[in-house]
């Protein structure tokens, strides 16, 4: 051995590190070389010294042991997060539990006693086009009748208004869990509960996103309702939904797996709202209508293309790049679309002021889809340059849109005016 292959060894000689066999060859070579026998005595000496002046300014055992004393009282011993690893379980096996009830549970029948009475009158409503004419028939029956009940009852197949002879006037409404947004709440505590014990981000940023995506996509199975989908259609929505869950309870003991299992159900839920959707219908029509479709259509082609990311690519999230496009094309493309196309509805009913629309909306919605593109693209590609640049875009895209939305709100007349 040579001076070359030996100096880096000396330390761990001096340590007593070293096997039998290269100790051996290290000695021998030292025993040769005076350089390197000399270098080796100067580590021993600095070892020694070390060691020394360790032992000089040591604590006394006495306070010593009060220190370690107080410590274990204050964090209620020795951490032992090996007993509680359990608890980052917990959240995947509450959702999958609640999606089994909520998914498959059979509708709630409005007919088994709810609505106890002499002469009873049902009226069902498939669509909410039906709702208004209901209504004003309902306002009749109670104009007519004082001593009426009114009973209305949503469910799975639609809303059922049931009317029932009573001595009193009593109004009850009888609404059954909204499933899907439901499950978006629950994944949201579930993300929650999981940094709070500080798990990896990359563990954490699904079960947000799957907050996002049901929340998102059980506001649009409510309007979907006005086409009136088949069970079948039903079935394949809920089995999207139940593939995301089963994804983001595996990631939890195989992320890897769980990832692609749960971009394979981004990617079906994308499909099925791409095709069932009300706006591919409404598309085809005008003015502030169409922008909302042209809005929703591009960002379920995000959310498909942001499931195929997490399916094929879950292997390399660890990459930066490859974990901006995760994210972006979901968060961006899917989210920020959604936004886009319901802020002229939501917003100037929640401020309670008129909105006025504009073809300039399509402006910063084009911008911020093109340069998503190139963001994605760069991130693939592994230019972090280009993913840079377009990530400036995005956020000036989103920049013009709010002040955009701001100049197009007027206040509402005041009545009588």
């Amino acid at each position: 051995m040579n001076c070359t292959r030996i100096a880096p060894l000396l330390d761990a000689y001096a340590h007593g590190e070293l096997d039998a066999p290269t100790a051996r060859e290290v000695e021998a070579h030292v025993t040769e070389c005076g350089r390197c026998r000399a270098s080796l005595r100067g580590q021993q000496a600095l070892q020694a010294a070390l060691a020394q002046a360790a032992s000089e300014d040591r604590a006394p055992a006495s306070l010593r042991a009060r220190i370690r004393r107080r410590l274990a009282a204050e964090t209620g011993g020795a951490p032992a997060p090996e007993r509680r690893d359990w608890l980052l379980a917990a959240p995947g096996l509450a959702a999958l539990a609640l999606a089994g009830y909520l998914l498959f549970a059979p509708p709630r029948s409005p007919s088994s006693g709810q609505a106890a009475g002499q002469a009873r009158v049902v009226y069902h409503v498939a669509a909410a086009g039906n709702v208004s004419a209901v209504l004003r028939t309902l306002t009749n029956h109670l104009d007519a009748t004082p001593g009426l009940k009114v009973v209305v009852v949503a469910h799975n197949d639609g809303i059922e208004f049931l009317l029932a002879g009573k001595t009193t006037l009593d109004a009850t409404v009888l609404v059954s869990f909204v499933q899907q947004m439901g499950l978006g709440a629950v994944l949201w505590l579930a993300g929650d509960l999981l940094w709070w014990r500080r798990a990896p981000m990359l563990a954490v940023a699904p079960w947000w996103i799957g907050f996002l995506t049901l929340t998102i996509a059980g506001e649009r199975l409510e309007l979907g309702r006005l086409l009136k989908p088949g069970r079948l259609v039903r079935r394949a929505f809920d089995f999207a939904v139940a593939v995301i869950l089963a994804g983001l309870a595996l990631s939890l003991w195989r992320p890897e797996w769980g990832h692609r299992v749960f971009g394979a159900g981004l990617l079906a839920l994308g499909a099925w709202l791409a095709w069932n959707d009300i706006a591919r219908h409404t598309a085809r029509r005008a003015g502030l209508t169409r922008y909302i479709a042209l809005s929703l259509l591009p960002g379920y082609l995000w959310l498909m293309l942001g499931g195929g990311v997490w399916l094929t690519l879950a292997g390399r999230l660890d990459d930066r790049l490859i974990y901006d496009a995760a994210l972006h094309t979901l968060l961006l493309g899917f989210v920020f679309s959604m936004i886009f196309g319901h802020a002229p509805i939501i917003l100037p009913a929640v401020l309670e002021r008129d909105f006025d629309y504009r073809p300039w909306l399509y402006g910063p919605l084009a911008l911020l889809h093109a340069s998503l593109v190139v963001r994605v693209v760069g991130d693939l590609a592994g230019e972090a340059g280009v993913r840079q640049w377009a990530g400036l875009v995005n956020v000036l895209a989103v920049l013009i849109f709010i002040p955009l939305m701001a100049a197009l709100t007027r206040p509402r007349p005041r009545a009588g005016v």
